[in-house]
């Protein structure tokens, strides 16, 4: 096969993925994904995904796109995570972006006291925080399919791999990946970790062949202001002049 067929069968699936992802987010999604948003959306088969690294990438956004990419399912739940009860409510963040999305579409229900979202098939999406080491125990009797850690830098390793790897699960029921994604920038307690983890892993253990799986690889998808079009003019200008923009790369 010819260089320019490879490229021109590689253009096409691409379009046939961006239709695809694109059709599933509609009813859910005031916007379509950036380029960079559908690669991390795309590795629906890797366990753990973190985007962003940067100011401006769109990190919140891609992290509910992520939370609506499966809602199709009945007993599929989803649970999104900011550090503290504080964060969570701020105005702007997280939760305050997925009302302004879904608290208008009469197919989806708003529980204000569990701060949930019921999608038409029975799928959940349920907002929560852990302000204290020991606090991931508060979701002992939660089983949910994917979990979405937003600014995961402000997370310690105990909290993320005792909900990554203990509270994710699913029964036969549950036809969906399970899945834990995460948005962060450079700085906060986790830091070091979260850079070890997915910008700098170490290298391969050769005792152990699993780990080989990509499936298995946690995966980094960088993205900065530049690679998100929805960003107000006066914004984009005011990070590019900034006297250092930092990034995990």
């Amino acid at each position: 096969m010819s260089a320019k067929a490879k490229s021109d069968r590689a253009l096409l699936e691409r379009a046939v993925q961006r239709k695809w992802v694109e059709d599933r987010l509609a009813p859910w999604c005031p916007h379509k994904p950036t380029e960079k948003q559908l690669d991390a959306l795309l590795l629906d088969d890797v366990f753990e995904v973190l985007f962003g690294g940067a100011m401006g990438g769109g990190k919140s956004d891609t992290l509910l796109m992520m939370a609506a990419m499966h809602v199709h399912s009945p007993n599929y739940v989803g649970l999104v995570l900011r550090r503290s009860f504080t964060e969570l409510n701020l105005p702007g963040a997280i939760y305050d972006r997925a009302k302004s999305w879904w608290l208008g579409n009469p197919k989806i229900k708003h529980d204000i006291m569990l701060r949930s979202f019921r999608f038409p098939s029975g799928a959940r999406i349920v907002f929560g925080y852990c302000d204290d080491d020991g606090d991931e125990h508060r979701y002992d009797g939660m089983e949910p399919t994917s979990v979405f850690f937003d600014e995961l830098q402000e997370f310690g390793w105990q909290q993320y791999s005792y909900i990554s790897f203990q509270r994710v699960r699913k029964t036969r029921s549950v036809d969906v990946p399970l899945r834990v994604r995460s948005a962060a920038m450079p700085g906060g307690t986790g830091h070091t970790w979260v850079h070890e983890r997915f910008v700098t892993p170490q290298p391969e253990d050769p005792t152990k062949p699993w780990r080989a799986e990509r499936s298995l690889r946690p995966t980094f998808i960088p993205a900065t202001h530049k690679d998100n079009p929805f960003l107000h003019k006066d914004y984009a200008e005011k990070i590019v002049n900034l006297p250092c923009q930092v990034t995990f790369q």
